[in-house]
């Protein structure tokens, strides 16, 4: 039986902690934040699970809080760091200038399908998606830097 896993990319299989700094403090520059999310190291453990869940053949897509322009950097990424396979999963991103809270946009994602299991590393929006019934794993609680709040 296939199942369908999604991941979630900053803080779950992408490390975008030499770029934090773009987005902390009251000036915050999302649009410099996300135009170096092609040199996030890999958070190597979660990208094995990954591939290892496509090579088992399992549903793989990628959902993000990262808008839709910096959909060929993160490509890019996913193919450098994980391989050629992530080029046939779905990449789901947020609208350019959409900036409403993560868990909104993951809620617009479901529109295209509920996946059996999510990894993600911001807390609220584990919390946010397991009462809507998709459960959701919460990988590494990372610094929740959200442009808005629910």
């Amino acid at each position: 039986m296939s199942l369908h896993y999604a991941f979630d990319l900053d803080g779950t299989l992408a490390n975008n902690e030499h770029r934090a700094y773009l987005v902390q403090g009251p000036d915050k520059d999302w649009e410099g934040f996300f135009q170096l999310c092609h040199n996030d190291f890999p958070m190597r453990a979660m990208c094995a699970i990954a591939s290892a869940l496509f090579d088992a053949g399992h549903r793989v897509s990628f959902w993000s809080g990262r808008p839709e322009s910096s959909n060929d950097k993160t490509r890019h990424w996913l193919r450098h760091n994980l391989g050629e396979w992530t080029d046939v999963c779905d990449l789901f991103t947020r609208k350019d200038r959409d900036m409403r809270y993560g868990a909104l946009i993951r809620e617009d994602f479901l529109a295209f399908g509920h996946p059996d299991l999510v990894f993600e590393d911001n807390p609220k929006i584990v919390d946010f998606l397991n009462k809507r019934g998709v459960f959701s794993l919460l990988v590494k609680p990372g610094d929740v830097n959200e442009p808005a709040e629910v």
